[in-house]
């Protein structure tokens, strides 16, 4: 059809610049906002760079679980209590409570942040849970001691391990089309992130699985109106 262009190949690579902004992580680490800031996607590796606080962290797509994208705006009013990310309540493979009938908690929220390893000071939009999680050989050749240090206290064996990260992309669209364009985006939800893995506020409406099941039933017994195939 004209005026539609068709989608690109899907080798091609898919490259996004990450934020600059990061004062908690560049206190953190003793490092400055320079350098590369760019997240890399190809179908054999993805790299993410983080000027001299990161980088380049490597990783195989067949090691994400989730990958995800959560829109918004980069900051948000002082004490004020958003989340990032809902942590949807699982049904089945391929069904989910909707966001709109309760959730099971976020991955990060304003008031906690996260427990999982943040590479920005604004609220993030991009998130990959990992499974297994990246071990602490690959962490070595890309994380300062400062941060093995901090990814080693939340691992549960005390060695790093990084179970998830939380990125700001500066085109979160562009990036949410290279996630699909690899079958990289699901959603996020509680068979990949345990209760200890959770963050919670306190207007937060629980998931309810039976409203879940009862509009699956619906959908699969409903009949169109006469004349409406």
């Amino acid at each position: 059809m004209a005026g539609v262009s068709a989608p690109p190949p899907a080798n091609t690579t898919v490259s996004v610049a990450l934020s600059r902004g990061g004062g908690g992580v560049k206190k953190l680490l003793g490092g400055g906002a320079k350098g590369a800031h760019q997240l890399t996607l190809t179908p054999g590796e993805i790299v993410v760079e983080h000027g001299r606080l990161i980088g380049p962290l490597r990783f195989a797509p067949g090691s994400v679980a989730v990958a995800a994208i959560d829109h918004g705006p980069a900051t948000f009013s002082k004490d004020a209590a958003r989340g990032r990310f809902p942590v949807l309540h699982r049904l089945a493979a391929n069904r989910v409570v909707p966001r709109d009938e309760g959730i099971e908690g976020w991955l990060w929220t304003t008031l906690e942040s996260s427990v999982f390893t943040v590479l920005t000071e604004e609220a993030p939009n991009v998130a990959f849970l990992f499974s297994p999680p990246i071990a602490s050989e690959r962490l070595e050749e890309a994380f300062p001691p400062d941060l093995l240090e901090e990814v080693a206290k939340r691992s549960p064996l005390g060695q790093p391990a990084l179970f998830g990260l939380l990125l700001r992309a500066e085109d979160h669209v562009a990036l949410e089309r290279g996630f699909e364009r690899y079958g990289l985006r699901r959603d996020v939800t509680d068979r990949e992130v345990p209760p200890t893995q959770r963050r919670h506020l306190p207007d937060d409406k629980p998931a309810n699985p039976a409203i879940g099941a009862i509009e699956h039933d619906r959908a699969a017994t409903s009949m169109p109106p006469p004349g409406v195939s």
